[in-house]
């Protein structure tokens, strides 16, 4: 879609700190920042053992109270055995009995791990409620729902409110759940967060207490997951596991998603891809994004299958028809055609990439479909040509005029002029099958413009670029569009693209500076937004295919501000994840150029790229800055200055433990050839916290993310074939962003 994909520079071309420089670890909590002193990651997610020392994890105590927000660290001290044996509850609270002046609370997590909690209920005491246990629980791993459930033994024998604490400061706030009242005694329902415990394997973790029964939930729907590793914990350490705090979400740094257990909505025209009538385009690109020159006997690069099914009773029964909203005629419209129905003074422009944007918003006018808060338009399929002539400067770089230079590997262009032509695109309609039980259609085609006789026999083979995208539904089925995808290099085409896009109704989407057209209704923000989608890859398109599990597209200036369309300042941002197994990891120790800076763990910790013992090198493909950054960090890699009409930003991620916390695939081979899934990411927690540029004293740029897509980048490999099936793909935002009006009430904090 964007970018220009390279090979690592040679290692001596890079200076920097060497493997194990300085630790730096981001500063502690203020207008939020966070620190974290956290033991050395393990990515087995096996826990720290209590037998020795941890080094020190602060504790956020962080509430609401009538005078306002408090934040509150706490350290390490720790409780031994004996004293939890012989005074039970008493030990805990008898650290608890200094007063909340903002100074330092002492005490120890058990083994290392900082357990922070949210309490939703009413407690008489309120403020801190800590409690224990003195048989160990046991840890569950259900695999129907992938969720894992620690049971705690009743009775809570030893459960006792603090209300030293309570009468000192009033930590409670208001009552947002049911209250669980056993006998005389209520209990809360309270969240768990786990921190600081091996943060690449499992940074944090997610629990709900649930009297009756006293079970704690840990569930990866809405938040994380324990490690199966947790599996056996000590007597003595369990008793010293819990104490809740209340949270105010003003002063909470972890990255959290909708915790106030409201309903999520989709965002889409088409959620899961469900609806019968079918609204699909789609479009081709030059490397630049642009159209450059119209393929010959083809119309501009736009054309769109849209079309409502209609139906009539016959003897009683259903009888369907196609009835379609776009033309073969307007499909085929070519660079200062007027656009039917047109004004007949209407200005018609023959710059072919004014008329391919224009013709985008004329489909989208045919097709869209009124609906709350916005109307709709249509699911994208894009095709892009890698190929680029460096010596005819068409594109340019950087977002400015480009000069002339000498063609290299990095930039292939095998037919010399010409090289970066669009390509032939065939449609077959969408058409109900001969029971009418089934309708089907497609768009299919090659670059090699002198194929054009052989169409029918594109798809067998040889050395002939190749693309096509089908899509099928059975009639009135509950079962949604499934859309087949086929991508082929060639040795004139070695770098091609091609995904399946989201974008927005209106704006700029992704790599795109011009006014768009999509499915996305509702604009998700971070980072409140998730992902669903089932992906089977048949065939992995070579080693060097970057398959895209989620590829996320935005924009804003380095100043934090939204696109405004000058392509000299704007910045396209990019993050995805590449889940071909051949894929690797660049960022190391030796390459931090090759890294983004800072990893933000999901409880809100930071680490340095120079922190060779906690930084996840390999959860990262390659980061590259954008070419008009003033203040990037050195050392650092460009992206590539030519691939979109503007500069760019680009994080490609790996699969590692590090993500799972977020749904996406932790260890290479998940979700790759013979392994198809429904997956659903938490696309808007990761997009927080990933690291993108932005100029130093900027306020930070609202990261709203205007093209979601799923496909892959062929990258200069001859007769790769990839293959991939994809459906049910949907985005979910809070119930409250529908009801902003605009979609942009992403700004709530749960």
């Amino acid at each position: 879609m964007k970018k220009g994909t390279r090979s690592p520079p040679p290692e001596s071309d890079v200076s920097g700190p060497s493997p194990g420089a300085t630790l730096i670890s981001s500063p502690t909590i203020v207008s939020g920042e966070t620190t974290s002193t956290c033991p050395p990651p393990d990515v087995s997610g096996a826990l720290v053992s209590r037998r020795r020392r941890p080094t020190p994890c602060p504790l956020r105590l962080m509430g609401s109270s009538d005078t306002g927000a408090c934040d509150v660290t706490a350290h390490d001290a720790l409780l031994s055995d004996e004293a939890i044996e012989s005074n039970g509850p008493n030990a805990m609270n008898s650290l608890l009995q200094q007063p909340l002046h903002g100074a330092a609370r002492r005490w120890a997590p058990w083994n290392g791990a900082t357990l922070v909690g949210e309490i939703h209920g009413a407690h008489t005491a309120g403020g801190l409620l800590p409690w224990m246990w003195r048989n160990p629980p046991r840890l569950q791993h259900h695999a129907e729902n992938k969720h894992g459930h620690l049971h705690l033994p009743p009775p809570f024998a030893h459960y006792r409110p603090t209300s030293q604490l309570s009468t000192r400061q009033n930590l409670s706030r208001p009552q947002r759940r049911h209250s669980n009242r056993i006998g005389d005694r209520q209990f809360p329902s309270l969240s768990l967060l786990r921190e600081c415990a091996e943060p690449t394997a499992v940074p944090t973790t997610v629990c709900r207490l649930h009297p009756p029964g006293f079970r704690i939930s840990c569930s990866a729907a809405d938040e994380f997951h324990f490690p199966p590793q947790m599996t056996a914990w000590p007597a003595a350490a369990a008793a010293s596991l819990l104490i809740a705090v209340l949270s105010c979400c003003e002063a909470a740094q972890a990255i959290r998603t909708h915790g106030g257990g409201g309903a999520y909505v989709s965002a889409l025209g088409d959620p899961g891809m469900l609806r019968d009538g079918l609204r699909v385009a789609w479009e081709a690109w030059n490397f630049c994004n642009e159209v450059g020159q119209e393929a010959p006997g083809m119309g501009s690069p736009r054309g769109a299958d849209c079309f409502d099914l209609g139906h009539v009773g016959e003897d009683g029964q259903p009888v369907y028809e196609v009835v379609h909203r776009v033309s073969d005629a307007e499909n085929n419209l070519r660079a200062g055609d007027p656009f039917p129905g047109a004004a007949a003074n209407a200005t018609v422009t023959g710059d072919v990439d004014l008329y391919a944007a224009a013709k985008e918003v004329y489909l989208g006018d045919l097709c869209q479909v009124p609906d709350s808060p916005s109307p709709w338009q249509f699911w994208m399929v894009m095709l892009k040509n890698g190929n680029l002539d460096t010596t005819a400067a068409i594109c340019p770089e950087n977002g400015r005029p480009a000069r002339p230079f000498a063609q290299t590997s990095r930039f292939p262009c095998p037919g010399g002029a010409g090289c970066m032509n669009q390509p032939l695109v065939f449609h077959n309609r969408t058409a109900l099958d001969a029971g009418s039980r089934w309708l089907r259609g497609g768009v299919f085609g090659t670059y090699e413009l002198d194929a054009a006789d052989d169409r029918l026999g594109l798809g067998s083979g040889g050395d002939v670029s190749y693309y096509s995208v089908t899509w099928e539904k059975e009639v009135a089925s509950r079962n949604g569009w499934v859309f087949h995808h086929k991508l082929r290099t060639s040795k004139k085409y070695p770098w091609l693209m091609l995904y399946l896009r989201s974008d927005a109704t209106r704006g700029f989407s992704g790599g795109y500076h011009y006014d768009t057209r999509g499915m996305t209704k509702i604009v998700p923000e971070s980072p409140d937004f998730k992902v669903r989608v089932t992906l089977e890859v048949k065939q992995g398109g070579g080693p060097n295919s970057q398959f895209y599990l989620m590829d996320m597209g935005s924009c804003w200036k380095n100043d934090g501000k939204p696109c405004d369309g000058d392509t000299a300042t704007d910045v396209t941002r990019y993050s995805e994840m590449i889940i071909n197994p051949d894929t690797p990891a660049w960022c190391k120790p030796s390459r931090i150029d090759q890294c983004p800076p800072w990893h933000t763990f999901r409880n809100g910790t930071r680490v340095h790229r120079s922190d060779a013992a906690r930084f996840p090198y390999a959860a990262y493909h390659v980061y590259c800055s954008p070419g008009n950054a003033r203040r990037a960090e050195q050392p650092t890699t460009y992206c590539d200055a030519y691939s979109n009409p503007q500069p760019q930003e680009i994080l490609q991620l790996l699969p590692h433990p590090v993500w799972g916390e977020f749904g996406y695939p932790t260890a290479k081979g998940q979700g790759w050839i013979g392994d198809p899934r429904a997956w659903e990411l938490d696309v808007g927690a990761l997009s927080q916290a990933l690291y993108f540029y932005q100029d130093p004293g900027t306020t930070p740029a609202r990261r709203r993310w205007t093209s979601l897509d799923v496909g892959t980048e062929i990258y200069v490999s001859e007769n790769a074939e990839a293959e991939w099936t994809l459906s049910g793909f949907d985005i979910l935002v809070p119930d409250t962003c529908a009801k902003s009006g605009q979609g942009t009430g992403n700004s709530c904090c749960w």
